[in-house]
């Protein structure tokens, strides 16, 4: 059954009581923004003038800074480096209330980042023009493994539920899963994976949160087609002994499996211009485990992570979502 927009409201003004705690990795997301000046005598390129270089919270970042910017009691846990990256994903953690203290800081490595090429100016619409990764995937040492699952030990008694951020880098490891987990389900907390692959490392969870493409690895097959998706979601949810899976689509919505129950086919909630669908997944993960967190069903915790994830994408670079913003986005929704 579709919730009504009511519920959805009430439900958003309930996300502010929850409170979260994310591990996993952080990410840099940097942005390098230029006005195109001419065109380069090296290669069919445009020449940008750097006008502004800045960064944003990105992968396990990315979701927390959701969460804080929607009211809730947020805390991290993972490593960044002794750089300028990790100095200022601290200082914009501290500026948004996300408490910090399990944050490790690594002198031995470097904050993994993303860094966008952005080019454009006052008269054009801006355009990602390149995007180079700088990561850091080497094992964690030095006993940081031990540091983030007793960081993660200590918040999960204050916490309500816990999303697992996997970006697949170092922070999420055989030795960090089987510490932490244990914990949370002693502690009762709602545990919701987002993950790129290999989810069977995290049974017994309440939920997992893939695309498409990640769930069709998982599985083995393709999952176009009704009864292809069904299927594949079904499996999913028995691999890893999940309560649910609701798996992102792109423009095709999302689709949410229950144990036990029917497969909902969830269409986008509006056709607006999509400008940037980065960091578009760990808006619905997020919104996703602070509503089931808050007391709604899977199925409403569904629609409202498709209706944030549809104000995300159409905002450029990684975007959070207001409650004002999710409010608007609820009247303006025409359910099928």
């Amino acid at each position: 059954m579709i919730p009504s927009k009511e519920r959805l409201k009430e439900l958003t003004a309930g996300l502010a009581a929850v409170r979260l705690l994310v591990v996993g990795d952080i990410v840099a997301d940097e942005y390098l923004v230029g006005r195109p000046a001419r065109l380069s005598r090296e290669a069919p390129i445009p020449i940008l003038e750097l006008t502004r270089r800045y960064f944003l919270p990105g992968g396990a970042s990315n979701a927390a800074r959701n969460a804080a910017d929607l009211g809730a009691r947020v805390a991290i846990v993972g490593v960044v480096g002794r750089d300028e990256a990790g100095d200022d994903l601290c200082r914009q953690f501290r500026q948004a209330g996300i408490g910090v203290d399990g944050v490790i800081v690594d002198k031995e490595r470097h904050t993994s980042t993303k860094t966008r090429i952005i080019g454009g100016d006052e008269q054009t619409m801006p355009q990602q023009l390149a995007r180079i990764d700088h990561i850091d995937r080497r094992l964690l040492g030095n006993g940081i493994n031990g540091e983030i699952a007793d960081h993660a030990a200590r918040l999960l008694a204050e916490s309500d539920a816990l999303l697992v951020s996997d970006y697949d880098i170092a922070a999420i490891n055989a030795e960090v899963i089987a510490a932490l987990l244990p914990v949370a389900r002693e502690r009762g907390c709602w545990v919701v994976v987002d993950a790129h692959d290999q989810f069977t490392r995290f049974r017994g969870v309440h939920a997992a949160t893939p695309n498409q493409p990640e769930a069709e690895a998982e599985v083995g097959h393709s999952l176009n087609g009704e009864d292809a998706l069904r299927r594949g979601a079904e499996a999913l949810v028995e691999r890893m002994d999940a309560e649910a899976a609701l798996i992102t689509r792109g423009g095709l919505g999302m689709a949410l499996h229950e144990r036990g129950g029917a497969t909902h086919l969830i269409p986008v909630a509006t056709y607006s211009e999509v400008r940037d669908a980065a960091g578009a997944g760990d808006t619905a993960a997020t919104v996703y485990t602070l509503a089931v967190a808050a007391g709604g069903t899977p199925l409403e915790a569904a629609h409202l992570a498709n209706l944030a994830a549809g104000v995300a994408v159409c905002k450029l670079g990684v975007a959070t979502v207001s409650p004002a913003e999710l409010h608007r986005a609820i009247q303006a929704w025409r359910p099928a």
